[in-house]
């Protein structure tokens, strides 16, 4: 708390107090008009210095100094009136130089901004000049069907005009090249017919590829329809084949290349049966077989007339005469000119020959009769014949005749007819038996658990004869005397 003189009446009153007790002034809004009274008066002050500022400014503005006296002068003044100086000509000529320099001035930006421009210009020009030189001579490539170069450069010139559309063209236009370059190979992959297929698929749209495509189209359909059998791989060859044709199903008629296919894969089915000695089977899958391809043809019309004439024959024809020689026919295949006429590199049936479990040779095929070996083999009307022998020249040749008729089988060695135990054929696999000591060879052969072996290693001595038969993943059997002597596991 303090004392403060009434700004009125000059008393000592409280600071707090809101009237003056003495003249009764109201404190607050006596404060308050004397602070409005206050602020308009600074306000007047500032409008006055503001005044004078632009009164002065006006008037420095409004004045030039002579540049002879050096005095101040109005700038209406023609002629100074102090010293008499033309002010008029002097304003006259400054204003004509500064209008001379800013001529000169803009001339000279004009100057530069048309330099600028030319030279840009001339850079644009040149790069694109350059530009469509190289767009003009990868077009050249493009339509020479140099597709590696036209990409190289395409890919250079980027969005340049159509340089981008044109780029994905030869790209694939250079795929199909080389498609046509795997296809012209000798061995053709997996991966080639894939890549190959992609590649077809991508270029039917584009008229630009048309001919190339359909020259690539057509050699794989040359390719299949020419395509050589391996008799090493028939099945593999023959999908192969099946796979290049499909390529070009939409565009070719590859009838004649399916059929081609289901006579070889018939062919080779029937092999394969032969080989399992499922005679049959092997028929059936003959019968499958067309007439138009000339392989396949051939191996169907020889089996089916061997199968037709001589099925009935088919097993181990066991006799007690002859020493126990037993006989066994059964049909397979071979590209072994000792066994049957040898028909490129491809198998053909032939009529299989054994005695005592070994098989005979052909002597008109081998020109040799010092094995064992046949000759005069002949069929027909229900009976087999031929001539054999079984250990070299020395013996004569035995005649043996089989025969079916009314279903009464018989057979006559050298025209005596001999007591026949069978004809038979194997057992089923659930009635063979393990190799034992004293099984006979035929048995051991036809009936036996461990199946035919892989290998017959044949021993001659003044004693007589003795065989090893090697089974792979089993082991030996030792035969002497048309039965198993000693076995190894």
């Amino acid at each position: 708390m303090a004392l403060i003189k009434c700004p009125n009446c000059g008393h000592e009153i409280s600071d707090k107090a809101e009237k003056c007790p003495h003249c009764g002034i109201n404190l607050m809004e006596f404060l308050e008009e004397q602070k409005n009274i206050k602020e308009q008066e600074e306000k007047r002050k500032q409008e006055e210095r503001e005044k004078k500022e632009r009164e002065e400014k006006e008037k420095i503005e409004s004045q030039i100094i002579c540049p002879e006296c050096k005095n101040s002068i109005d700038k209406g003044c023609v002629i100074c009136p102090i010293c008499a100086y033309p002010i008029k000509d002097e304003v006259d000529r400054k204003n004509k130089q500064k209008i001379k320099i800013k001529k000169i001035v803009s001339a000279v930006i004009i100057i530069v901004i048309i330099a600028i421009v030319m030279i840009m210009s001339l850079f644009f020009l040149r790069e694109k000049k350059e530009k469509e030189e190289k767009y003009s001579q990868a077009n050249n490539y493009y339509e020479s069907d140099q597709f590696d170069k036209a990409v190289e450069i395409y890919n250079q010139l980027s969005d340049y005009k159509k340089s981008k559309s044109k780029c994905k063209i030869a790209k694939l236009g250079k795929q199909l090249q080389e498609a046509d370059n795997l296809i012209s190979q000798n061995i053709i992959t997996e991966e080639d017919i894939t890549f190959c297929d992609n590649i077809l698929s991508e270029t039917k749209e584009y008229s630009k590829l048309k001919k190339i495509r359909n020259t690539v189209v057509n050699k794989v359909y040359d390719k299949a329809a020419e395509y050589k059998f391996s008799s090493n791989d028939l099945e593999g060859s023959l999908e192969r084949k099946y796979e290049l044709s499909k390529l070009v199903e939409e565009d070719k008629d590859i009838s004649q290349i399916e059929e081609i296919y289901v006579d070889y894969k018939a062919y080779n089915n029937a092999i394969k049966e032969l080989e399992k000695e499922n005679y049959k089977a092997a028929y059936d899958e003959c019968v499958k077989i067309s007439d138009n391809n000339e392989v396949p043809s051939t191996f169907k019309n020889s089996y089916k007339q061997l199968y037709e004439n001589c099925s009935p024959f088919i097993g181990a024809w066991k006799t007690e005469e002859y020493l126990g020689d037993w006989f066994e026919i059964s049909l397979a295949y071979s590209k072994d000119e000792h066994d049957a006429q040898n028909y490129g590199e491809l198998e053909m049936p032939y009529l299989r020959l054994s005695v005592a479990g070994s098989s005979m040779a052909n002597e008109a095929l081998t020109g040799d009769d010092t094995g064992n070996c046949y000759k005069n083999l002949t069929w027909g009307d229900g009976k087999i014949s031929f001539e054999y022998h079984d250990n070299g020249s020395q013996k004569p040749y035995h005649k043996v005749e089989c025969s079916i008729l009314d279903n009464n089988p018989k057979v006559y060695l050298d025209g005596k007819e001999c007591n026949l135990f069978t004809p038979q054929g194997e057992k089923a696999d659930s009635e063979k038996q393990e190799p034992y000591i004293g099984m006979s060879a035929y048995d051991a052969e036809y009936n036996c658990t461990w199946g035919k072996p892989s290998k017959k290693n044949i021993t001659e001595t003044q004693s007589g004869k003795s065989e090893q038969w090697v089974y792979s993943g089993y082991g030996y059997l030792y035969i002497e005397n048309d039965r198993i002597v000693a076995l190894q596991k």
